[in-house]
């Protein structure tokens, strides 16, 4: 497709004349030039617009694509020549604009009147049509999977999540359970003390004669030690 860049060299330059730019043109000239600035002539910017397109298209053939690309739409906001929108989609379809390759090729055969490779170039709007559909599919099928183990990933993370309360609230019944008997054993050590003290009470009635001393090694005993 390379041979392509230079064939647009005829078709942009066959004839050097342009035409005069809209309304006000001659207006702006004038204002420029009291402005002590000439504006260019059509025969300038048609010089400048065929250095630029040599420029691009051997830039193109060296690989050089994104020069290639500055020095194509250079020349077409220069000249305004749809010509170069062609060379501009190569451009951009060298370094996989697939978007941009598309658009510009459309507008191409658009406003190009009997294009001279037309073919050819509708066939790679069609190759690029399907290109991006595909992309675009694989893109969404990613975006599915993606989102799929994420939601995978956040349900394994509440499942975890609830094991591990699950398991602690397993391991905090065991500790109070394990509790129990300390409580029991301290109730029973008072309740013992609360015997003790009022046997005590009633054997100190019965008699003088009573050891307090045995009294309270029992009840030391009973507290545990």
């Amino acid at each position: 497709m390379d041979r392509l860049v230079w064939l647009g060299l005829g078709l942009l330059w066959s004839s050097v004349a342009f035409a005069q730019p809209p309304g006000g043109a001659s207006d702006a000239e004038e204002g420029t030039a009291a402005e002590g600035a000439e504006a260019p002539t059509d025969a300038e910017r048609d010089a400048e617009g065929r250095r630029l397109f040599v420029a691009g298209a051997e830039a193109f053939t060296g690989g050089h694509y994104e020069v290639a690309l500055a020095s194509f739409q250079a020349a077409y906001e220069l000249t305004g020549r749809a010509a170069l929108l062609y060379n501009i989609g190569l451009a951009h379809d060298r370094l996989r604009h697939d978007e941009e390759a598309l658009e510009h090729f459309r507008a191409y055969i658009d406003q190009v009147e009997n294009p001279p490779h037309r073919e050819e170039v509708e066939a790679r709007i069609q190759a690029l049509e399907q290109a991006i559909s595909e992309r675009r599919q694989r893109e969404e099928e990613l975006t599915s999977a993606r989102a799929a183990a994420e939601a995978e990933a956040e349900r394994a993370r509440r499942e975890a999540a609830e094991r591990e309360a699950a398991a602690g609230s397993a391991g905090q019944g065991e500790e109070e359970e394990a509790s129990y008997w300390w409580i029991g054993l301290v109730a029973g050590g008072v309740a013992a003390v609360a015997l003790a003290v009022t046997l005590g009470f009633v054997l100190r009635d019965d008699g003088a004669d009573y050891d307090q001393s045995d009294f309270g090694g029992v009840t030391f005993t009973l507290g545990g030690q």
